[in-house]
Order: C-alpha cells, then structure tokens, then sequence
C-alpha cells in the first residue's frame, strides 16, 4: 500500500507564515491563505498590516485592489444601495427608507445586522424649498463618533457597540444638508417613546455653502466648506437616561461653529492649471495618525471649450494638494509627506499605513465619486476618473491596468462609488 504524504504547509515556521500573508495585499487572498490550513488561520489572526480595500461599483458589487476581483457580498434582500461603509460594515439603504450596518462575514446573526433609525426619522424636506423641486435625498454619509481604535467602542467581531453614537449627514438634490445623531436600534425603546414615532433631533446645516465633508477627530466633529473649517458640538444622551424617565431629548447637534478660515497661498496649484483649464476643487477631510486632521484637496479640470452641459462628464483630476489643520493658531499648514501612510479619498476617505506590498507611501489613491446624475438618480461609473497621485513625484498613474467600465445592472442593489475596507 503507497503511504499517504502529509501536507508540508502546517509545519511552516510561523515567521516564514506571518511574512507570507502579510505580503497579499488583497483581502481575498488572504482569505484564501487562512483557509489552507488550521495553523495558517491561527497565524493569519495578529497580522496588523491591512490589506488595499475594496472598491464599491455601481452594481452593488465590490472590486478587489490591486488585483482586479469582483466580489458579490451576501446582503439583505431588502438592500437598494451601498452607500459606504465603516471598516467592515456596508451602510445600506432598505426599501422603504430603512438604514442599517451589516457585517457580511459574520456567522453570528445577531452581529450580522445593526438597524438604524429610518430616514423619514432623521431627515426632513426643507419647508422653503419649492415644492416642483421635488426635493430627496441623493447621499447619505455614516460617522461612527468614536476613536477608531478605541476597543470600547467595539463589539468582539469589530462592529460598533449598541450604545455608540452615530452622525448621519444627508445631502439632498438642492445641495441642503441635514446632520442628526442616532444610535443603534436596540429595540422599540430607542425608537418609540409613549407609543409614538421618535424622530431625532435633526440640524439643517446653515447656507455656508455647499458641504464637501465631514470626518470625526480627536474627539470633535468638523465640517468642511469651501472656504471654511466648522465644528459641530454634540449633546449625547444615553439609553438608559432616555428609558428610566430622564433626559427626554435624543442626542443631537446643537450648533455649528467656524474654527478655521481658508485663503489661498501663492503656491497653489489652482492659479498654475486656470491657465489651460477651467478648474475647480473637490475637498476631503482626512482622519490621520496621530490625530492628525488633514484636508485633501482634488483638483478637477476641464477643456475651456467643451460646452457646460458636458464640463463635467468630460473633467478629469489634474492634482492633489494636502493640508494639515493647526487648530491653535487658526490656519491649514501645506504638507509634503504623509508621514508613513496612504491615503484613499472618497465619500469614506481613510488614512492606511504603506507597509510591504499594500499602499504605496505618501500616495492618494481615487476613484470618481464627484458627480451625480440627477436626471437617472445615479453615479458616474467610478473609473471614468480613478488613479493613484504620487505626492512625491507630482504625477498621477492608473489605479488598475486594462480595467473595463463596469456598467449598473438594472435591478438589484447599487452601489455608491466608495472604499470598502474589509479586514
């Protein structure tokens, strides 16, 4: 009888099986390597290098970088669109204007779902608004007011805890924007008090402009405009003041105020690309380490001749200029370097350390996530405009090479041009 050879892959020195997994920059190769034996899997558990995130497409799917997979994830059948995510937590919209947070590689069903207060509870029609203008809502953004590496605020598979606090802003269709506070929907309590509806209290953002972006740092949350930085202070509540009869207001944003003015420094790119182009900026606050609060700015342009109607279907991105806010003194510092990370920019931008074969150091990885087509309701397919700036070199190279455009399905869940970062 022939003797039956064992598998040499156990016997592995743990070091030479942590250095191969941390050189898979792709998720589903990771996965795949855990999967080839129980000693890999126990290893593969510490590795703190994160691999590149996944790109959300316009069909609900989801595109692994750098090596091209498409990624079908298992949610709700209930699921109408990505509109980002947190860490490992798609945020969804439901038929019906429900919003939730679910983790689609949990076995547990009890972590699998976190239910958010309905959109008709957290947002209103602006009542100035002409009614022909049939005003909706077109973008949801999620911030988890947390410290994203406080383990407090996370439960034992890296969802947010039930008593966490969660900022929603909604953009709608006349570039309005509301911000209201919500938790995690425990049960009815969190969300009917004295047999009705709760509604949160909701913050119609003041007309300073249109609001790029919001990001949660060292403690605060800031908003960014055009020409200016503001923070938004929070009054929180808790779930046992709200049951046992005490504070009877839901947490909330109570006001809105500018911390930081911007002006142009003679070094801007903007005055150099005006004169072949007309441009403009699309802006995104960064969360960094070491509680570094960046603001990354994306120059976007244009040939002078092409015709408004097609400006922006037929812009590209030129340039990336990075700044650092100095909240002491009041002003935005120009940088040079990210200090050791990558960062990728989007609805859910995020700061990665450039380790092994992941993100490439002082680089900004993009996709286009800037325009919107009010006529279908939809997203511009996100590789019309996708790359990786190079801050030390000034130039700008392909996310992904012979990358097809990937078109919407006609049914189904879709997708907002995000990352995705699974872990």
């Amino acid at each position: 009888m022939a003797r039956v050879q064992s598998s040499p892959w156990p016997d592995l020195q743990p070091e030479l099986v942590g250095l191969v997994l941390g050189l898979l920059p792709s998720i589903a190769d990771r996965v795949r390597a855990r999967a080839v034996c129980r000693a890999w899997r126990h290893h593969a558990a510490p590795l703190e290098r994160p691999p590149f995130p996944w790109l959300s497409l316009l069909d609900g799917t989801f595109l692994s970088i750098p090596n091209g997979e498409i990624h079908r994830l298992p949610l709700p059948a209930s699921a109408r669109r990505v509109h980002g995510s947190l860490g490992n937590l798609p945020f969804l919209e439901h038929d019906g204007g429900g919003l939730s947070l679910t983790n689609p590689f949990s076995n547990s069903r009890d972590d699998a779902v976190q239910q958010l207060p309905n959109v008709s509870t957290i947002w209103r029609k602006d009542e100035t608004t002409h009614p022909l203008y049939g005003e909706r809502p077109i973008a949801y953004k999620l911030v988890h007011l947390s410290s994203s590496s406080s383990s407090s605020s996370l439960n034992k598979v890296g969802s947010p805890a039930q008593e966490s606090h969660f900022a929603v802003l909604i953009t709608d269709n006349s570039f309005g924007h509301t911000i209201s506070v919500c938790r995690p929907l425990i049960n009815t309590a969190a969300l009917v008090l004295k047999g009705k509806k709760k509604k949160a209290a909701m913050f119609r953002v003041p007309s300073h402009g249109r609001l790029f972006d919001v990001a949660f740092c060292d403690g605060n949350l800031y908003a960014l405009t055009c020409r200016k930085l503001f923070v938004l202070r929070v009054e929180y509540y808790s779930s046992s003041d709200h049951i046992k009869g005490g504070r009877s207001a839901p947490s909330r944003v109570t006001s809105m105020e500018a911390v930081m003015d911007y002006s142009d420094d003679t070094q801007t790119k903007f005055k150099s690309f005006s004169k072949t182009y007309k441009c403009a900026y699309w802006s995104y606050l960064v969360d960094s380490a070491g509680g570094r609060l960046l603001h990354v700015r994306r120059l976007v342009g244009v040939a002078p001749t092409v015709p408004d109607y097609e400006r922006m279907r037929r812009s590209r991105t030129l340039s990336f200029e990075v700044f650092e806010a100095d909240l002491i003194c009041g002003r935005w510092n120009r940088v040079t370097t990210l200090g050791g990370q990558a960062i990728f920019v989007g609805p859910y931008s995020k700061s990665l350390p450039a380790l092994g074969c992941g993100p490439r150091e002082d680089c900004i990885y993009f996709m286009c996530d800037y325009d919107y087509d009010h006529t279908h309701w939809d997203y511009a397919d996100p590789f019309r405009g996708c790359g990786v700036f190079d801050m030390k070199r000034d130039v700008i190279t392909p996310l992904l090479a012979d990358t097809d455009v990937l078109l919407p399905l006609l049914d189904g869940c879709k997708g907002r041009p995000s990352w995705f970062f699974p872990s």
